[in-house]
């Protein structure tokens, strides 16, 4: 779903140019969440609490460009409509997640034995 805010998922249709500095920031936190995020999953099946705090972090960084786009901070055009609503349901559904990886940890730090 990330995919579809960037240009290449074709509903972005402001430039780069008009990308201001924070905005350019943003993005760059917003692709480091993209790729823990994909590590995240790589990792869990294997390591499920390390998967919990890659996806807890990656999760994390997706509000700054959130919150950027949502007060006109991130470029000098407004949002689409589509990139509006599609950056809330993304929204909801990383709070969502936020609370998955918080409870996957959890479940994951009651398993590990204690080391004396």
């Amino acid at each position: 779903m990330a995919v579809l805010l960037t240009p290449l998922g074709g509903l972005e249709t402001r430039s780069i140019a008009e990308t201001t500095a924070l905005g350019l920031g943003t993005i760059v936190l917003f692709l480091v969440g993209l790729v823990l995020d994909v590590a995240s999953v790589v990792a869990l099946f294997r390591r499920p609490r390390t998967a919990s705090i890659l996806a807890f972090i990656g999760l994390i960084l997706y509000f700054p460009i959130f919150i950027a786009d949502s007060t006109g901070l991130w470029s000098s055009k407004p949002a689409p409509p589509a990139i509006v609503y599609l950056s809330i349901i993304t929204a909801i559904v990383n709070v969502g997640v936020l609370f998955l990886a918080t409870r996957v940890y959890r479940e994951s730090t009651a398993k590990t034995p204690a080391v004396a």
